[in-house]
């Protein structure tokens, strides 16, 4: 998703495809969650209780929002048309929605959990209906997610503080770490490198390392979380 929906500054097409550099690292992307995905999978057909493997289904469910992610992303940037559009900036906000439910579900305490569920519901079906029947309203649906890519940064870092006990956390850190470095190429244009590689595709190539972060973290949490239910069950 583009904080600019149209760059200044337009790339050389190939072959018809309107930004070839975004479209080849849209699709590296969807290859790489299609990967994650299917390595989730192999952790939760090693799983026994249906308690394990539900918590390695609520990443694979987060996975395979990035892969409609990436995926819409890349029609996207193969040729941008109404539907393409709202593919692209619909699935980026599903699935930076889902991932901060992730986290604030590890923060509060069960009881609130349904209520957070019905919110985390809510809010994304409100906002695509009224983006879709009423308004585009491109500024408010950048604000929005501004604000919850804020709440998610700042729910993960407090999952971090309160598990010191947990190595892989640095996995999450390390992931946003990479986005705020790279943030600079989603907000700001430049003339494109060679004709092709403009700011907005190099947002795209620093996802790559972002997104294998997200997925070494979410690898790692499936495999201590499903270990931490089987020790409980043993005790």
């Amino acid at each position: 998703m583009a904080i600019n929906p149209k760059p200044f500054l337009r790339v050389i097409q190939i072959w018809g495809v309107e930004e070839p550099a975004s479209t080849a690292f849209s699709f590296i992307l969807f290859l790489l969650a299609s990967f994650g995905l299917w390595r989730l999978w192999i952790i939760q057909s090693e799983r026994n209780t249906d308690a394990e493997k539900t918590r390695v289904r609520v990443w694979m469910n987060a996975v395979g929002l990035w892969m409609f992610a990436y995926f819409s992303s890349t029609l996207f940037h193969i040729k941008e048309t109404k539907l393409t559009e709202r593919m692209d900036y619909f699935g980026a906000f599903a699935s930076l929605i889902f991932s901060t439910w992730i986290a604030v579900t590890r923060i509060f305490p069960p009881n609130m959990h349904s209520s957070l569920a019905i919110l985390f519901t809510v809010l994304p079906l409100w906002h695509i209906a009224f983006m879709t029947f009423i308004k585009f309203d491109y500024g408010w649906h950048v604000k929005l997610c501004i604000c919850i890519g804020c709440l998610h940064f700042i729910s993960w870092m407090f999952w971090c503080f309160l598990n010191p006990s947990r190595p892989y956390r640095m996995y999450i850190i390390l992931n946003h770490l990479t986005t705020l470095v790279s943030l600079p190429l989603e907000l700001y244009d430049f003339r494109p490198l060679w004709g092709h590689f403009d700011a907005h595709s190099l947002w795209h190539c620093a996802g790559i390392v972002t997104t294998w972060f997200w997925l070494m973290f979410a690898w790692s949490d499936a495999q201590y979380e499903t270990k931490q239910i089987k020790q409980a069950r043993q005790l």
